[in-house]
């Protein structure tokens, strides 16, 4: 993980920068450690509920954050091979 990083400013400005951030930089794990979605991206949508769409979560380390009423469709998860 690298602690220079602000992965919660870099996952607000959108699907496109993350996404091209994860491919730019494959070997990093983001942490997304203790994050609470709701409280982080209120107020995104119409329904005030955060979105993720085709979002590449790959490697991200989200151990104990909370992604409760968080909408996530298509997107990459898990641990890359």
């Amino acid at each position: 993980m690298d602690s220079n990083i602000d992965y919660v400013d870099l996952l607000s400005k959108g699907e496109n920068v993350w996404n091209k951030w994860r491919i730019n930089n494959p070997d990093k794990t983001p942490c997304l450690r203790d994050i609470n979605f709701v409280s982080e991206f209120s107020g995104c949508t119409f329904y005030d509920l955060p979105e993720f769409h085709g979002v590449d979560f790959s490697n991200v380390d989200f151990n104990s954050a909370c992604r409760k009423a968080a909408c996530q469709r298509n997107v990459l998860a898990g641990r890359k091979a």
